[in-house]
């Protein structure tokens, strides 16, 4: 797609239509503009100012705009088994060799859902029906909804369709969705269990 367009063909005055010296500059200088200054300007484009297309480079330019980065740390929980043996993954009594925390870089996709977020944010009033909208921009396959309980004062975030394991990390740890402050979050991964 072509966004970015040089023309000198329109410059040259009809008085000068048969100078053959002008019209060789003015060619060769066009395709200097159309190999250097119109594909760097459609590249551009489609690899940092559009977030949909854009590459690693201008989803870490985006992240340093809107103030998220490209790593989550992750935290390791007790009970959460990080290793083992067996279907279970059990070992040594039942402990686990994890770490406490550790980094872990967003591959690009996980990246631009982050971003996305982020953009969403800054133009959201963190009222439920923004919440959902976000929701579901973000994450539209997992069909996801928010609920606030007035009396538990708890915002949750429920996705039907669970979330991989990675969008389950981001959504855990980035805190990329909108909640009002002093409200606590909870994310629902799968239905809902009938009591």
């Amino acid at each position: 797609m072509t966004l970015f367009s040089t023309d000198f063909s329109n410059v040259i005055l009809w008085q000068y239509d048969k100078a053959t010296n002008l019209k060789s500059l003015i060619s060769k200088k066009q395709e200097f503009y159309n190999t250097n200054i119109d594909d760097f300007f459609n590249s551009w484009y489609e690899d940092v100012f559009n977030v949909d297309t854009a590459n690693h480079f201008g989803l870490i330019i985006w992240a340093l705009i809107l103030g998220c980065t490209e790593y989550v740390e992750l935290t390791s929980k007790i009970g959460q088994k990080a290793f083992g043996y067996g279907q279970y993954h059990k070992n040594f009594h039942e402990a686990n060799f994890a770490l406490s925390s550790y980094i872990y870089s967003l591959p690009i996709e996980s990246l631009r859902k982050v971003v996305k977020a982020q953009m969403y944010n800054f133009n959201s009033n963190g009222s439920l029906y923004d919440i959902n909208k976000v929701l579901n921009a973000i994450y539209p396959e997992n069909q996801p909804y928010a609920t606030y309980d007035k009396d538990t004062n708890v915002l949750t975030y429920h996705f039907p369709i669970p979330l991989n394991e990675e969008d389950m990390n981001i959504v855990m740890f980035s805190n990329m969705f909108p909640a009002p402050l002093g409200v606590k979050r909870m994310i629902q991964n799968g239905p809902v269990e009938e009591e």
